[in-house]
């Protein structure tokens, strides 16, 4: 059974490193420390109040979801067993870019997870680790219109 879940999440990095794989030969200028994403004092422990409520429904326990977010269920993937939880959920919100950032650089700590770096090129990345985890929160505009999409991907520590 554990090569099972060896290949399945073989699959799943296959399928997600796509969209996650940095572009190479443009470089992803780090948030600086002042920024709006970090809060006031340029630190994590004093989070920016992001101003959404935490949604009831998650699909991994430890990985908090902003209520109102629409899924798309077509472009998202999740397995989980007793020892692997791997995935790529897919969401479309209303919420701001900024206002989704600070909900997970507030919420996150409480669930164990530590902000190992950001990045701001086309959207915002986040990257949280915790033992053994690895959690990426990518926002990406798609306009006035359509408003953003929120990708979370989970993925065993490297």
């Amino acid at each position: 059974m554990r090569n099972g879940a060896i290949f399945m999440a073989i699959v799943v990095l296959a399928f997600v490193g796509c969209e996650s794989m940095p572009s190479f030969g443009r470089s992803a200028p780090a948030v600086p420390p002042d920024s709006d994403l970090l809060g006031a004092s340029g630190s994590t422990s004093t989070p920016v109040a992001s101003g959404l409520a935490v949604s009831p429904e998650q699909r991994f326990k430890d990985v908090p979801l902003p209520a109102g977010l629409k899924e798309d269920p077509n472009r998202s993937f999740v397995y989980q067993d007793a020892s692997l939880a791997i995935g790529r959920m897919v969401y479309t919100t209303k919420a701001g870019m900024n206002e989704l950032a600070n909900f997970y650089i507030q919420e996150c700590p409480a669930a164990d997870w530590e902000l190992k770096h950001t990045i701001e090129v086309e959207g915002k990345e986040l990257v949280f680790e915790k033992p053994g985890k690895r959690l990426v929160v990518t926002v990406k505009d798609l306009g006035m219109v359509r408003g953003r999409v929120l990708i979370l991907t989970m993925t065993p520590a490297q």
